[in-house]
């Protein structure tokens, strides 16, 4: 289902009204003619709770699934297309999505950190920047490639487009919940590591990992508003240099507590 799914949403690429209507009442729970489907349990009276229960209960996790396999570039068009148009897919299928109130907004929480993965990786692959460090650069060197590559100028143009649909302050205050949840899991990772004595594996986004995709964004990121972004990175910095007290905080606890520990055993 997942795999018809991710083929189903190439379909709003060719901005035919009549399809996308049919994929979105699918996606809803209606019919062609705007009919309540789906199981006589979950069926509601009101048209708009009706597709918001429908939503949630059978098409949300399916259709986050689809959008991150597309994404990560599981599901491909026909071979005829080209490897630019194939990378840009996902971005525009997204954009299209967020224009559904019901659909795009409802999964951009859910799939917003792959999309920053899939175009850092997609840069760095078309840059050959895989084995550079990705901090040690010089910042202006590498958003004049960026721009000059064909390639990743288009990836940066269409992504930009998506980032600007967003309110000016969502992805910063997006960026900071992921933060604080990276440090999360790096501090609980630690306190396992501790208490077990041995490592364990690391989360599906690393806190390191993560700084680089904001480091990476942060070169490529039309900065509109410059006075609301202003007041929005300040508010960012402000935050991450809290999150980031609270870790070494724990941090040097944790060591504190295991220092005692072996002292006594």
């Amino acid at each position: 289902m997942i795999r018809i799914l991710s083929a189903a949403l190439h379909v709003v690429l060719r901005r035919d009204m009549s399809l996308n209507r049919r994929l979105y009442a699918w996606l809803l729970g209606f019919d062609n003619n705007g009919g309540i489907i789906g199981p006589r349990s979950t069926r509601q009276s009101n048209p708009e709770e009706h597709a918001s229960h429908y939503f949630n209960s059978f098409s949300k996790d399916m259709l986050v699934q689809a959008m991150v396999g597309i994404l990560q570039g599981k599901a491909r068009g026909g071979e005829e297309e080209s490897i630019l148009m194939h990378d840009l897919k996902p971005f525009r299928i997204l954009i299209s999505l967020l224009d559904k109130p019901e659909l795009g907004p409802a999964i951009l929480e859910d799939v917003l950190i792959e999309v920053f993965r899939t175009l850092h990786t997609q840069c760095r692959t078309e840059l050959d920047l895989q084995s550079q460090s990705p901090f040690s650069k010089d910042h202006t060197h590498l958003s004049s490639k960026l721009r000059e590559n064909k390639k990743t100028a288009e990836l940066i143009k269409t992504a930009n487009l998506l980032f600007n649909s967003f309110e000016p302050y969502y992805m910063w205050d997006y960026i900071a919940r992921w933060f604080e949840e990276c440090c999360r899991r790096t501090v609980n990772s630690s306190a396992r590591v501790a208490r077990s004595g041995w490592s364990l594996e690391s989360p599906d986004l690393s806190l390191v990992e993560f700084c680089q995709l904001v480091d990476f964004l942060l070169d490529i990121v039309s900065l509109v508003r410059p006075l609301f972004l202003f007041y929005s990175f300040s508010l960012l910095f402000s935050f991450l240099s809290f999150c980031l007290f609270i870790s070494l905080l724990i941090f040097a606890c944790i060591f504190f507590l295991l220092m005692i520990f072996l002292f006594f055993c």
